[in-house]
């Protein structure tokens, strides 16, 4: 189980094609990253929790996508998003000692399909 938390700036922009069709792109970047994560391996039968140092986590996201008017309230909308995220300078708890790991990575891509109705 992880948990990454942070702040993010970021800028957005849309155009549209015609009446029904719009193109957008979305860009974050997130700052002060905190990670914490806890885990049970089994092949040597060890817990271990992991904090990271929040000055030295960053990461950034990137979204691409389109929405097409379908009726008045209704929309189609297609996304893929990149991620990126990393955090440094932690320690990682297994044992009763305290020991640093150097940095927790998490990097995915997702493709979204979606109906959206504005009431």
């Amino acid at each position: 189980r992880a948990q990454w938390n942070a702040p993010f700036v970021g800028l957005r922009g849309a155009r549209a094609l015609n009446k029904k069709f719009q193109v957008f792109a979305e860009g974050d970047f997130l700052f002060a990253i905190q990670y914490n994560a806890h885990a049970y391996w089994n092949l040597k039968n060890l817990s271990f929790k992991q904090d990271s140092n929040r000055y030295k986590g960053y990461g950034y996201i990137g979204i691409l996508g389109a929405d097409y008017q379908l009726l008045k309230n209704l929309t189609l909308k297609t996304e893929l998003q990149f991620s990126h995220f990393e955090a440094k300078g932690g320690i990682n708890k297994s044992s009763s000692v305290g020991v640093p790991f150097r940095k927790a990575i998490l990097t995915s891509y997702e493709a979204r399909l979606g109906l959206n109705y504005a009431f």
